[in-house]
């Protein structure tokens, strides 16, 4: 998973996402980390809402909601 959010290197071979190499962190993907310590106080859904927010400022906030649902949805 890191390696697919761009967080680590990988060793030989390529990763693309919809056929665009990926060669470090993206606004299009990512990793929310399931540690204790990071956010204890916030539920999933003000997690995502946060990161959200400061990746998408300009999306309005039901298309924010929807996509948040979406997540939950697959979960």
């Amino acid at each position: 998973m890191n390696i697919v959010a761009g967080l680590e290197p990988f060793d030989s071979g390529t990763v693309t996402m919809h056929g665009e190499d990926i060669v470090g962190p993206g606004p299009e993907r990512g990793v929310i980390f399931q540690q204790y310590a990071l956010f204890p106080w916030m539920s999933v859904q003000k997690i995502l809402n946060m990161v959200l927010n400061s990746l998408q400022r300009k999306m309005k906030k039901q298309a924010k909601q929807e996509n948040i649902q979406k997540v939950k949805r697959k979960n």
